[in-house]
């Protein structure tokens, strides 16, 4: 947590009693985040806010967090919203046409992983509902847009659109996720630090480090009129043949998910996600080695 100044233009007009109550009548003019998230001390007509979201500290960047945002409960360092990375799985939660403004890190091979649990609504009731999110950051931060299985956790589903995940750095907005999905559902939202391309980062960002730690995403959710269809061998109904010696290009974007979960015992994760299909007719007994590149 860091600290700004919030001044009243008036001396006296903040009242430390009541601020301490918890009252926002007492909020200085110029401060910006609850009652709740403050320590305060009064210094004459001056008050010092501590807040989770680190309020517009110039790091490589200077960030404010939007009159009228959310502010994470999770402050740097802590892991208070890991998601499916908690046992139990814990997470926070957002609504369409809501900001966040929150923190990440990345030291010593550990990042923060910020989980969001979102209700979708399907207002004109169609069945399909649009998710568009941008996000601001003064460090690398990617974002994902998830499904997950039942029980909770129990499969992990990233949705991609093909046209590249949500990502910001040094202040530069991003967007992207524009995904058209079914509705009324619940999704979830993924925040960390990591590259484009989706890699993880998990060295080099600490707490308090001098190029900062906030982010600030925007959830937006419109109607559409359904999906685009994904790969012709999406599901295993409809696979293809493949034959031996003969290369086959494939391309899993917008594929579902329809395969059966991890074999018990198995590690690494929760099973084959957003699986596409084939058939091959070996013809023989013995080994066969299947190699893939890109």
């Amino acid at each position: 947590m860091r600290p700004y100044l919030a001044k009243s233009a008036i001396p006296g007009i903040v009242c430390l009693c009541t601020i301490l109550a918890g009252t926002s009548s007492a909020m200085a003019q110029g401060a910006r985040v609850p009652p709740q998230l403050m320590n305060v001390s009064p210094n004459g007509h001056e008050v010092w806010i501590s807040e989770r979201f680190d309020g517009g500290v110039a790091g490589a960047c200077a960030l404010d967090c939007p009159a009228g945002a959310r502010i994470e409960g999770e402050v740097c360092g802590a892991d208070t919203n890991g998601g499916c990375i908690s046992s139990p799985p814990v997470f926070e939660t957002i609504s369409c046409g809501q900001t966040m403004c929150g923190t990440a890190f990345a030291d010593a091979g550990t990042r923060d992983t910020d989980w969001y649990e979102l209700a979708v609504p399907d207002p004109d009731g169609n069945g399909f509902t649009q998710i568009n999110l941008t996000i601001t950051s003064q460090i690398p931060v990617v974002m994902f847009v998830l499904e997950l299985g039942a029980p909770l956790c129990s499969a992990i589903a990233l949705l991609d659109d093909g046209a590249g995940f949500p990502f910001s750095d040094a202040c530069v907005p991003g967007s992207g996720s524009s995904l058209c999905l079914a509705a009324p559902a619940t999704y979830y939202l993924f925040a960390a630090t990591g590259t484009a391309a989706g890699a993880g980062v998990f060295d080099g960002f600490p707490c308090g480090g001098p190029l900062g730690n906030d982010y600030v995403f925007t959830v937006e959710c419109k109607d559409c009129g359904g999906p685009p269809p994904g790969p012709d061998n999406d599901n295993c109904v409809d696979r293809i043949f493949i034959f031996q010696d003969v290369p086959t290009d494939f391309d899993t974007t917008l594929a579902t998910t329809d395969g059966p979960p991890a074999p018990a015992g198995c590690t690494g994760g929760p099973g084959p996600v957003n699986d596409i299909w084939f058939n091959w007719d070996s013809g023989f007994t013995g080994e066969v080695n299947i190699t893939t590149c890109e």
